[in-house]
């Protein structure tokens, strides 16, 4: 139904490459290449001329809360096959909650049927909440005889491939009845650069949860890819690929953490997991070949084959010194604005936009705050910054009813408030251009230059927002 409703929202934007895009899905929707032709589907909408017209930007909206649907199903299809039913259902309702009616009333018709679509499903779910994933009792099996029955100090790492398997396995140990398990206190660790309402891990909560692995007080961690290396995570002696594998190189990198005696490494995996970690053991065993062959090596025969490669590696990095420099030098005058892709009306352009830190993207527009409605958060800080809010967007999508999305975040800095922008909800378009850049997904990506801000702007922008009659936009 969600699918025939993209193919009718296409053909009203009449684009031939949304058009194209719509009518040829992947057929099965568990495969990951689903969720491939759900990115190009998102990547074509982003890519639509940016025209005037209520119609246009509503069914330019209808299309993008399509995408945001498909992928989100998508998603929780497999998860499904690995995580209780009620772990699913539960992020899609975080996924859908700015949908809900209770959450943004503004919703319109169309998204108000979608998410009477997501109830209907999540009340079908609830009538098997008692039923068992088997894969699940399976990896409980596992941890059982290595963990429980094993040594007293026993500890396991599992690894998954989403942070929304991460979130499901940790929730399902910690309540699935069995007091051995549950007492194992699992934790979930995945990445900090997603926010936590994307199932990331912020920086505190990862140290947190690493002291009570090395102390014992937590002694699972359901961990996604960032814990193969680089975070000085204790050893355990069991690991756990969960229908888990990447590369050679991963391979060796997980199962080196059960580094302890005696340590062991267990890959439970259904049949396409399986046959990529076939080729991966294939990939191994040459890496040990190579390896053997650089040992039988003179140490001369080694000087020189080292040098070569840095001699190469350096000539890499200087042409891509050279370009970067270049292209730097090229869109330092670019000049673009950022736009909410929920309604496509509401916009910040370059320069209203500075950086705090060199990292955080925050705009200086006063116009930009009568546009926001702002909802607070519990305080958290980092680099000297505390976040206190949601930044959401006011523009109409049709008469009587406002867009909703959330854009970015309000922060304090030296007592002053600002909007950061966050890319998730955000298109980019050069000054002078209908359609704006699909490809950027993190500001990291975006390379237009973008000033610091100084202490005259700051200076000037606080004098201008703490006016009397400007006030009241941080307080509706």
């Amino acid at each position: 139904m969600v699918l025939a409703q993209t193919q009718q929202a296409s053909r009203k934007q009449n684009d031939a490459n949304v058009l194209h895009c719509a009518k040829h899905p992947c057929s099965s929707k568990k495969d990951p290449e689903y969720c491939h032709w759900v990115k190009r589907l998102h990547k074509a909408v982003m890519e639509l001329k940016i025209e005037d017209g209520a119609q246009r930007t509503f069914e330019f909206r209808y299309l993008d809360i399509i995408t945001d649907y498909l992928q989100a199903y998508h998603f929780s299809l497999e998860t499904l096959a690995l995580a209780q039913i009620e772990d699913v259902m539960k992020f899609l309702e975080q996924s859908f909650s700015s949908f809900s009616p209770e959450t943004n009333p503004d919703t319109t018709e169309p998204e108000q049927n979608f998410y009477e679509l997501f109830l209907t499903l999540k009340e079908m779910a609830n009538r098997q909440r008692n039923f068992v994933n088997p894969n699940l009792e399976i990896l409980a099996e596992k941890l059982r005889e290595n963990v429980v029955n094993g040594r007293h100090d026993a500890r396991a790492i599992v690894f998954v491939r989403t942070r929304v398997l991460a979130e499901a396995v940790a929730s399902w140990l910690c309540k699935c009845g069995d007091v051995d398990l549950m007492r194992l206190n699992a934790r979930k660790f995945t990445g900090s650069q997603a926010s936590e309402e994307q199932g990331g891990t912020s920086a505190a909560e990862q140290k947190w949860v690493v002291e009570n692995f090395r102390s014992g007080e937590v002694r699972v961690l359901i961990a996604t890819s960032v814990a193969e290396e680089g975070i000085d995570i204790p050893e355990c002696n069991l690991v756990i690929r969960y229908n888990y594998t990447r590369n050679e190189v991963s391979k060796v990198q997980t199962r080196g953490r059960s580094r302890t005696s005696g340590g062991i490494s267990i890959l439970l995996a259904m049949p396409a997991v399986f046959q990529l970690e076939r080729k991966n053991c294939v990939r191994e065993r040459l890496m040990e070949s190579a390896l053997h062959q650089i040992s039988e090596m003179s140490s001369a025969q080694f000087s020189e084959k080292v040098n070569a490669h840095q001699r190469k590696l350096f000539q890499d990095w200087d042409l891509e010194a050279i370009i970067n420099e270049r292209r730097r030098s090229e869109l330092e005058n670019v000049k673009f604005s950022v736009l909410c892709c929920g309604c496509r009306k509401i916009s910040v352009h370059s320069s209203e936009i500075r950086t705090i830190n060199e990292t955080h993207r925050i705009s200086i527009s006063r116009n930009l705050l009568d546009h926001m409605k702002f909802k607070p958060v519990k305080e958290q800080w980092f680099d000297g910054i505390a976040f206190v809010g949601t930044a959401h967007c006011k523009g109409e999508t049709e008469p009587g009813k406002y867009c909703g999305y959330k854009i970015g975040k309000l922060l304090t800095h030296k007592g002053c408030p600002f909007v950061t922008l966050g890319c998730d909800k955000l298109l980019f378009l050069r000054d002078n251009e209908k359609r704006p850049d699909p490809k950027i997904k993190q500001w990291k990506e975006v390379g237009y230059f973008i000033e610091e801000l100084t202490s005259e702007q700051l200076h000037e922008y606080a004098t201008e927002i703490f006016r009397p009659d400007c006030r009241a936009a941080f307080a509706n």
